[in-house]
């Protein structure tokens, strides 16, 4: 039984009213006008991870039920995301809009007191069972669905995040004479392109709904052990792992290498500073998580399914997110957050009931928060058994083959249930959690089969 209080950190806050266009989960029907021929041909040349911006204008149009026909025009329309311009990946990618001046919008507008929202568009027309190459994306128009509702649902168990909002857009391409050739995405169809996508939250407004004043960059963050509350840090975990997400990071000691080797402080997280110094993690971008691809195209070289037979790889996804948390926090912090996340689990629940999800998204949101609250809610299955020291692992028993170079596993790296046991030694299956073995760092033996470790190495006592 878990009852132990949230301490370190108010837990959530309440904040300003949002404006209209997010106080519903009702998809909105928009048209947006501009030259997208212009516009992804533009984008489709552009560098990965490219500051270089290139935008068109245009105009964003929708009926309001109180004023009649709306339309906003001298919209500032670019494209955004660091790797949906790649060949392979996104043929219509994500888009940011910027508004023009405040007279321009009438009275009562969806969009008052906005400067910018963020599109997630369909990206393209594949099936759901086929991601994209490298990276992994889901290529239709159920992915805006589903990460929106990944937004509603930690909405729901009162995590930090931006506002997202289901849409019906209607992009009408505007013919210009500059454009040199016809984008792909926009190949051979119509001038009328329909499908659904995402509204997004631009950081601006969410920074002031938090009641934060500026953000905290790569280079000005440090790392979470003196800028965030334990409290703050242990639920952007639990939430990242609940939704199946692994393109994101946090530093956590000035050391932590786990995911982004180093390279970056903050990675699709923002940190919006807090007058007192402190930051509010707000976790963003969600378009290639297990919640809304449905799996990953890496998952076999990471995870060992044998760790968890019959698992699905959404449950052993959250597991292994989920076991990496005791290596951050305390016994008493672990505890404090899933008492919290298991106050709200009704809540979760309600919203996957009510959210308007194709069958399949359905089903594997449903997987995730299984498999999510399955391990938080028991002691027995949240305390696995890990190793509590640096341990080195073998082929065998008597220790003569090490199961590939440099094979030590990290202290917290969990392991299945007793196997042989021999010469105070122990057969058993690593879980590939902290991501010691990823590529390029790869081990065999680790992620197809049963490696050797010290019995005296393994407990469940931790953290103690």
């Amino acid at each position: 039984m878990i009852s132990v209080v949230l301490a370190g950190s108010v837990a959530w806050t309440e904040t300003p009213r949002a404006e209209k266009l997010f106080s519903s989960y009702v998809p909105l029907h928009v048209t947006l006008e501009a030259p997208f021929d212009d516009l992804l041909d533009q984008l489709r040349h552009t560098p990965t991870y490219s500051t270089t911006t290139y935008s068109v204008m245009g105009t964003l149009s929708y009926t309001d039920p109180n004023v009649g026909a709306v339309h906003l025009r001298n919209v500032e329309v670019s494209g955004r995301g660091n790797t949906n311009f790649t060949v392979g990946q996104c043929e219509f990618p994500k888009l940011k809009l910027k508004f023009g001046a405040v007279k321009e919008r009438p009275s009562g507008s969806l969009f008052d007191g906005m400067n910018s929202l963020k599109i997630g568009t369909h990206c393209g027309e594949g099936p759901n069972d086929v991601l994209s190459p490298r990276w992994g994306r889901l290529q239709n128009e159920n992915s805006p669905i589903r990460e929106a509702f990944a937004y509603r649902l930690l909405e729901a168990l009162h995590v930090p995040t931006l506002k997202a909002r289901p849409v019906r857009i209607s992009y009408v391409n505007v013919k210009t004479t500059t454009t040199t050739e016809t984008a792909p995405g926009l190949a051979a169809r119509p001038t009328t392109l329909v499908r659904s996508a995402m509204f997004l939250e631009g950081d601006r407004h969410a920074e002031s709904r938090f009641g934060a004043h500026g953000q905290y960059t790569e280079d000005t963050f440090g790392s979470a052990d003196t800028r965030l509350a334990p409290a703050d840090s242990a639920r952007l975990a639990f939430a990242e792992a609940l939704i199946g997400n692994f393109d994101w990071c946090l530093r956590f000691f000035p050391s932590d290498t786990y995911r982004c080797d180093g390279r970056h402080a903050l990675w699709n997280v923002l940190a919006f500073k807090r007058p007192d110094g402190t930051a509010v993690p707000v976790p963003y971008d969600f378009d290639l998580a297990g919640i809304v691809t449905g799996h990953h195209r890496w998952f076999a070289s990471v995870f060992n399914q044998a760790f968890a037979p019959g698992a699905s790889e959404a449950a052993l996804e959250v597991l292994a997110q989920l076991q990496r948390t005791r290596t951050l926090f305390t016994r008493a912090q672990l505890d404090a957050v899933r008492a919290e996340f298991m106050t709200h689990k009704d809540e979760a629940y309600r919203v996957l009931t009510e959210a308007q999800l194709d069958d399949a998204g359905r089903r594997n949101a449903a997987a995730h928060l299984d498999a999510f609250y399955a391990v938080i809610e028991s002691d027995e299955r949240f305390y696995l058994p890990v190793l509590v020291d640096n341990t080195p692992i073998y082929l065998d028993a008597r220790r003569k083959k090490h199961a590939c170079k440099n094979a030590v596993a990290p202290r917290g790296t969990p392991v299945s249930a007793a196997g042989d046991t021999r010469d105070g030694m122990q057969a058993v299956v690593v879980l590939d959690a902290l991501w010691e073995w990823a590529p390029p760092r790869v081990c065999d033996a680790v992620h197809s089969g049963s490696v050797w470790v010290a019995a005296s190495s393994i407990s469940s006592d931790y953290p103690r």
